[in-house]
């Protein structure tokens, strides 16, 4: 938390009513920083899955969620 907050990226504030708790909240360049992350994924998702037709897409998706859940006990 010490680092984000050093690069900007998010900002401690005293909860209102608790002076033992502290709220965390996304600054406006932390915000940005989310988006940007987010809109890479979605580009590397993209061509990653650009040789896979429709139902490809599907059937992947299907396994990943099988092992997904597989991997978390349920």
């Amino acid at each position: 938390m010490d680092v984000l907050e050093g690069e900007g990226l998010l900002a401690r504030r005293p909860a209102p009513g608790d002076r033992r708790a502290t709220l965390v909240e996304l600054t406006p360049a932390g915000r940005a920083h989310i988006d940007e992350w987010q809109a890479f994924q979605r580009q590397l998702s993209e061509e990653v899955m650009t040789p896979l037709n429709a139902d490809e897409r599907r059937q992947l998706i299907r396994l990943l969620e099988r092992i997904r859940k597989h991997g978390l006990g349920e």
